[in-house]
């Protein structure tokens, strides 16, 4: 089961314009291993490409607004998702 949901995280950012193929080796899914823990895999796999709110993320995941809202503000910290901050609004983004 974790072997597929970092599979399925390869396949979605190899859809970004960056890209992020699969090799013969595997390496693709070592490196996603040392970035996201499957959990954070998980989140990122219910973001868009659309900026949302935390409140709306929460709302469509079925989680708590303090769970998501502390996951994005650190995957944010670690480079994993795009946060837009404009005052006191704040957005994110699996882009």
């Amino acid at each position: 089961m974790t072997e597929d949901i970092y599979r399925e995280l390869q396949e979605r950012l190899d859809h970004y314009s960056v890209g992020f193929p699969s090799t013969q080796s595997g390496i693709e899914l070592d490196i996603l291993k040392e970035l996201f823990s499957p959990d954070d895999a998980a989140m990122f796999l219910s973001m868009t490409q659309k900026l949302e709110t935390c409140e709306e993320v929460a709302e469509r995941t079925g989680k708590t607004l303090s769970e998501v809202a502390a996951k994005l503000k650190d995957m944010t910290e670690r480079g994993l998702l795009f946060r837009l901050k404009r005052g006191e609004s704040v957005r994110y983004g699996a882009v």
